[in-house]
C-alpha cells in the first residue's frame, strides 16, 4: 500500500478546495454535489495514475481507489439506504454514496464560498499547482517564503488568478539565473 499512500499525499497537494455549489432545501445548508467533486478530483487522478470506481452489490456501494501501476487499492463499502424503492431515490442514495466515498477517500475538504463565486474567481487547479511546485524547486526559492508573499501556507489556498502570476514572476526568477 505504500506507493497508493504516496500518491494520495501527493494528490492531497495538487487537488483544489472543493466548492460547496448547491443548497439542500430542507436542511438550508450548502453543500459540494457529486459533479463539483469529480470536477476537482478527476484529472487529478489521472495525473497521479489513479482509478477510482464504483459500483453496487447487493444494494451496497463499493468505492475502489486504485493505483493503476501497482494496483494497490482501498476500498469502501456503503450501504444505499433509500427512503422509497424508486429510481429516483436508488439514484440519490448512489450519488450521496459516491461523493462522501471520495470526500472521504481523499480526505478532501468541501469549503462556503459564496464571495468567490460572486466575484468570478476560482481556486487553483490541479495542472497550476504543479507548475508552481515545479518552479519553485526549480528556482531555489524556499516554498514558505513564496507563498507567504502571496498570504497563503499552501498553493491550494491561491485564487487562480493570483496563481497565474505567482507563474509569471517564478518564471521570471528561474530565467534570471
Amino acid at each position: 500500500m505504500i506507493n497508493l499512500y504516496k500518491k494520495i499525499a501527493e494528490l492531497n497537494t495538487y487537488i483544489g478546495k472543493v466548492t460547496k455549489n448547491s443548497e439542500n432545501k430542507f436542511l438550508h445548508n450548502k453543500y459540494a454535489d457529486l459533479n463539483a467533486i469529480l470536477q476537482v478530483v478527476d484529472p487529478a487522478l489521472s495525473e497521479a495514475g489513479l482509478l477510482f470506481v464504483d459500483r453496487v452489490e447487493n444494494m451496497n456501494s463499493i468505492h475502489e481507489l486504485i493505483d493503476i501501476e501497482s494496483g494497490e487499492k482501498i476500498t469502501s463499502i456503503m450501504t444505499l439506504y433509500m427512503v422509497k424503492a424508486d429510481p429516483q431515490s436508488y439514484g440519490s442514495a448512489l450519488s450521496y454514496n459516491r461523493r462522501y466515498a471520495r470526500l472521504s477517500m481523499l480526505n478532501l475538504q468541501a469549503e462556503d464560498d459564496d464571495s468567490s463565486i460572486a466575484s468570478g474567481q476560482a481556486f487553483v487547479k490541479p495542472k497550476t499547482i504543479k507548475k508552481i511546485t515545479e518552479l519553485i524547486l526549480e528556482s531555489g526559492l524556499k516554498s514558505e517564503n513564496v507563498l507567504g508573499k502571496y498570504g497563503v501556507q499552501n498553493i491550494k489556498d491561491l485564487w487562480e488568478t493570483t496563481a497565474n502570476e505567482l507563474i509569471v514572476n517564478l518564471e521570471k526568477v528561474k530565467a534570471a539565473k
